[in-house]
């Protein structure tokens, strides 16, 4: 079971979030013992068993996905879902991958182990084809990288695969705006995906999330250089790089800690700089250890400003090889 905490704006109330392997919302614990926990429980498809109080039990649930109230239908990205049939109301847009299955179909059938976040793809569960798929992202990003010049970035993911001792656990998230759920982030805070969490090796990251920072627009495939930058570290160097982490031994004024700065003024800014990213490119790619994270098309598009986050907000790539 895994968890997040959250802080209610209205009394800052803290919660503990648990859920379960496909990221549904299970038990809300509140801060105080007078609150006790929040149970909620669904059938194989995610329709909702018991709901003791939909407003304390928070906005997502099943697959870590919104509901919305009037109609009962799952946001699941390009298409909504109907978790009393098991089924999406439209035909997805990608059925001739598909073609043994009805273009209505979630997750092949099989929701105990795959799920469908975006309307679009089955994913395996914590399963090697899942890796595999991961992998197939880190591999393409290595070459965008390589072939607009951004060789240092290209070869940080390289090591990332290769270097024996280097052992990084990747999973999809469904987080695709700032203000859905965090997760557990290296200094026991919660923190909004993408993000390496040395104390259990894991890497989350989306490939349909981008960031705007103070002077750069970033793509999915570099944030997912970002997080991986801290992963290789934390293997070569663990000592140092949990002494870099620590907000209080290695307090930033700017960064929060010494090891965001280093990526950040470090591999971000020259990738950024290479990749026409910056806005200014006398300046770093950011001021401080701020973003906000924004829906793109594909991984090598950085977002849009000039949309809002609920359009499709996201630019075609348009680096050029140095």
């Amino acid at each position: 079971m895994n968890t997040r905490i959250i802080t209610r704006a209205a009394g800052g109330t803290k919660e503990i979030v648990f859920t379960d392997h496909l990221g549904s919302t299970v038990q809300v614990r509140r801060g105080t013992p007078e609150y006790g926990a929040d149970q909620r429980a669904y059938t194989a498809f995610g329709e909702d068993v018991n709901l003791p109080n939909e407003a304390l039990m928070g906005r997502m649930g099943y697959i870590g996905r919104e509901t919305d109230n009037e109609s009962a239908l799952g946001f699941y990205g390009v298409r909504q879902y109907d978790a009393g049939y098991g089924r999406f109301l439209s035909v997805d847009p990608l059925w001739n991958k598909y073609t043994a299955l009805t273009p209505y179909q979630y997750a092949g059938n099989n929701p105990i182990t795959n799920y469908d976040n975006n309307g679009r793809e089955i994913i395996p569960i914590g399963t090697e084809q899942e890796q595999m798929r991961l992998m197939e992202y880190v591999d393409c990003a290595i070459e965008f990288f390589a072939e607009n010049g951004a060789y240092e970035a290209a070869a940080t993911l390289l090591a990332a695969k290769n270097i024996k001792d280097v052992k990084i656990k990747f999973r999809f998230t469904t987080h695709d705006r700032s203000h859905e759920y965090p997760i557990m982030g290296a200094n026991g805070r919660w923190q909004y995906p993408p993000s390496f969490n040395p104390y259990n090796n894991t890497l989350s990251w989306n490939p349909t999330v981008g960031s705007v920072v103070d002077n750069a627009l970033i793509s999915p495939y570099e944030l997912l250089l970002h997080e991986f930058s801290h992963g290789v570290r934390s293997f070569l160097d663990e000592a140092q790089y949990f002494v870099d982490i620590d907000e209080e031994k290695s307090h930033d004024p700017q960064y929060d800690n010494v090891e965001e700065r280093r990526v950040i003024l470090g591999i971000e800014t020259r990738t950024a700089r290479i990749l026409h990213r910056l806005l200014d490119s006398s300046r770093p790619s950011r001021s401080n250890h701020r973003a906000e994270v924004r829906k793109v098309a594909k991984p090598t598009d950085t977002p849009d400003v000039s949309k809002t986050d609920g359009q499709e907000a996201s630019k075609s790539d348009s680096t050029k090889k140095d």
